[in-house]
């Protein structure tokens, strides 16, 4: 017997209108209706629907042509909203100029333990534990939340303008909790623009190796841009066609935003396979498709295995733009 140190979760089976009628409607009644004996709820001879359409006045008011189902989609729809709203309101908070200033010498560390790490992958932070995370930004991790916003609100508003970011600090200066709460803001700002039914995806993220990608809840860059394996010190780029090209841009149609952790591990050869597979992805010749790019890392730390650093392009490139430094990512952000 041990402690438990999360709350318990109570599951029970989902059903839909679709898989089990009566279950669905007799799940609905259980849950919403209130009662002393279960025997009591349904007539004689009483489907489950019929005592749901009955009683429905006693869930909540609802109009004769409008389904639970529909009600449930206009929750949701208000929730985005709510969680657009709370997201920008906050990042308009985060006024620089009134921040208190740092000694020197004196640091700021954000430990992730205390980052809600229990979420999963695709789950949503909570308004309280979001909101207490952005209060807890030091000066130059609110800078950078700033230009994220104004570079989301800019692309809410369609303007053209490309974020193209590298953030840096040495080991606990917070990468990795600027960068989930990154993640969750973007999330927070485009759910709205797009019927939660479509289920879509606004951000990806990744990095080179699984370990890391799993640490910020991410894929590996090799599955989601299917870079080449190195052979003999070379690495060729081939372009998808076909119905694997349709299913990727599919994919992509909503994604405005590319988060790589441990850029350092990131070659500039795979750098480059990046900015042509998002150029596919978006059906966009701009760099790296148009998408905004924020890259996390420390340079101090683990080289490429192969090939160049991301910031050095390879003589046999100089032909093409560098990406590096065409894409401004040597305007760099140090953290105390």
């Amino acid at each position: 017997m041990r402690v438990r140190n999360r709350p318990a979760v109570l599951r029970t089976r989902y059903y839909t209108i679709n898989s089990d009628k009566e279950a669905y409607y007799y799940s609905l009644i259980v849950c919403h209706v209130p009662f002393r004996n279960e025997s009591e709820l349904l007539f004689e001879n009483e489907t489950t629907e019929d005592c749901f359409i009955r009683r429905q006045r006693d869930l909540r008011p609802l109009q004769g042509n409008v389904s639970a189902e529909q009600f449930n989609h206009a929750e949701l729809i208000i929730q985005q909203a709510v969680a657009h709203a709370t997201a920008l309101n906050a990042a308009r908070e985060t006024d620089v100029g009134n921040a208190p200033m740092l000694c020197v010498g004196e640091q700021i560390i954000n430990d992730d333990d205390n980052f809600c790490e229990d979420m999963e992958e695709r789950s949503v932070m909570s308004d309280e534990c979001f909101l207490g995370s952005i209060r807890g930004l030091n000066i130059q991790q609110k800078d950078l939340f700033q230009k994220v916003t104004t570079a989301i609100e800019n692309d809410l508003h369609s303007q053209e303008s490309q974020l193209l970011l590298f953030i840096t600090g040495g080991a606990g200066s917070g990468k990795s909790f600027l960068l989930k709460l990154i993640v969750e803001h973007i999330k927070r700002c485009y759910a709205p623009t797009v019927d939660i039914l479509l289920k879509p995806n606004f951000v990806e993220v990744g990095s080179l190796t699984g370990v890391a990608a799993r640490q910020i809840f991410g894929k590996t860059l090799h599955s989601i841009f299917m870079l080449p394996i190195e052979k003999k010190n070379t690495m060729t780029y081939k372009k998808i066609t076909g119905q694997r090209l349709e299913n990727e841009r599919r994919k992509w149609r909503y994604i405005n935003w590319l988060i790589i952790d441990e850029i350092s591990m990131v070659s500039y050869e795979n750098l480059r396979i990046i900015h042509l597979r998002l150029q596919e992805y978006k059906n966009n010749d701009k760099l790296f498709g148009g998408v905004n790019i924020l890259v996390f890392g420390d340079i101090f730390q683990l080289p490429p295995v192969k090939g160049h650093w991301c910031f050095v392009q390879p003589p046999w490139f100089s032909a093409e733009v560098n990406l590096w430094r065409g894409g401004q990512f040597v305007a760099a952000v140090f953290f105390l």
